[in-house]
């Protein structure tokens, strides 16, 4: 049964891992894209891209409670509670569309706030405009995205995302020569709607989506349902808000350092981004299958699936970590051709190898966390270590005391933030196997004779 298991996890990891590299090859684009055109487009959009992650990625992880209770009604053969928890979390959708929406429509405070160089504003604020009014699709398009891969069925998802990424290529190289910065996010908008488009198409005639009762008549808002999802969701959405920021805050704390900071910054952070897909991917295809077998009542399967993510999802990283290690300068060169800027690019690269091991055990363990519907615990070990240790640490280390090697640098973030990491992958790791292992052995009951 678990080498089935194992089987189906990376069968289902391969499909969701081909969307996600193409998800974040859309990324990579844009820095290409700017690189290419100026250094200062390069920097503008290395704190734009940091910002719209952060409120984005966010908030997105409150509608991501939903992919284990997708999973684990489907387990339990309740089909028809799938379309009605889609149906609540539109709700939920919604009202965060609107919070994201006004976050970068109005960025003025946060940039002032963060001391970023007055002459990339008009651009960062230009990006981040056009980036709001593609929210409420983004939204949709990962809710999509998470029906799909708690069914089963991430296939749904890959080809849509592979369509958006061909598509993006030509239109960015086209629009940037027009609009500058601001191309990039016009590509973005335009790909993800029609992407969404044929996604609802497929829900409304698809014949593998009607047991699960998903297009109907919207239900009424069920606020029971949706109070139950907040009570999960906003933790594990906080959760994601301190890691995304504690990773995408850098860039605007090293905005301060220069322009030629801020562009290798922008190469590294888009490395970290693009290797960090194969752990998301390993997570999210465990998180179907663990909630699936919680559902259908097998807890000690899911206890042994929980061990077996872990230890290739360490295998994995290390594997990757060395790749990135021994070709660092290659992988520089391939963003910019500014000697400067390839030669820090190239030792924070260094640094982004040894940050994916803990990186990808801690996303791992806070997907899996939630099969077991712990939200809370990762959103307190976040706050104190990505925060007091990573952010705090390395703003320590740059500006707080010129005394190291590390000063006024963006090498004390990355270091800092291996540190934090690595005490949080070991303590969801550890608490992971815990719950596990107590709900695949609960106590015996003592027998009472009469």
């Amino acid at each position: 049964m678990l080498k089935t298991e194992r089987s189906i996890i990376w069968t289902h990891m391969l499909t969701v891992l081909t969307g996600q590299l193409a998800a974040v090859l859309s990324g990579v684009v844009d820095t290409v894209v700017a690189g290419r055109y100026s250094n200062e487009a390069l920097a503008a959009l290395s704190v734009a891209s940091a910002l719209n992650i952060s409120v984005i990625v966010s908030l997105i992880g409150v509608l991501n409670v939903l992919l284990p209770i997708y999973a684990e009604h489907r387990g339990a053969g309740r089909h028809h509670e799938v379309g009605k928890t889609l149906h609540q979390g539109l709700y939920l959708a919604m009202g965060l569309s609107i919070i994201a929406f006004l976050i970068l429509m109005f960025p003025g405070w946060l940039l002032t706030l963060s001391q970023v160089p007055p002459h990339l504003i008009p651009d960062i604020e230009r990006y981040l405009a056009i980036q709001a009014f593609m929210v409420p699709l983004f939204m949709l398009f990962r809710m999509y995205a998470a029906l799909n891969q708690a069914l089963g069925k991430p296939w749904f998802v890959t080809w849509l995302q592979v369509v958006i990424l061909v598509l993006k290529i030509p239109l960015s190289f086209v629009l940037v020569g027009v609009y500058g910065l601001a191309g990039c996010a016009m590509a973005s908008l335009i790909v993800t709607a029609t992407g969404l488009g044929i996604g609802v198409y497929l829900i409304a005639t698809h014949l593998d989506y009607k047991p699960f009762a998903v297009w109907r008549k919207l239900d009424s808002p069920n606020w029971i349902a949706i109070r139950r999802h907040l009570r999960l969701g906003l933790p594990a959405g906080l959760s994601q808000l301190v890691e995304i920021t504690s990773f995408t805050l850098i860039a605007l704390l090293v905005a301060r350092l220069g322009i030629t900071a801020s562009a290798a910054h922008q190469i590294a952070s888009t490395m970290a981004a693009m290797v960090f897909m194969l752990p998301i991917s390993y997570g999210v295809a465990a998180t179907a299958r663990v909630s699936y077998w919680i559902g259908h009542g097998n807890p000690k399967l899911a206890a042994q699936l929980i061990r077996q993510t872990l230890s290739w999802g360490l295998v994995f990283s290390c594997t990757l970590g060395a790749v990135i290690l021994l070709s660092r300068h290659w992988l520089a060169t391939l963003f910019s051709s500014n000697p400067d800027v390839v030669a820090l690019a190239s030792t924070l690269l260094a640094f982004v190898a040894f940050y994916h091991v803990p990186d990808s055990l801690q996303i791992m363990g806070m997907f899996l966390l939630r099969c077991y519907r712990i939200t809370l615990m990762p959103l307190i070990v976040y706050s104190i270590f990505l925060w007091g240790i990573g952010l705090g640490g390395g703003y320590y280390l740059a500006y707080g005391n010129t005394s190291t090697v590390f000063a006024q640098t963006p090498n004390a973030f990355w270091l800092t933030a291996i540190i934090s990491l690595g005490i949080v992958a070991a303590w969801f790791s550890m608490a992971l196997l815990q719950i596990s292992n107590r709900r695949a052995n609960p106590p015996c009951q003592p027998k009472v004779f009469v």
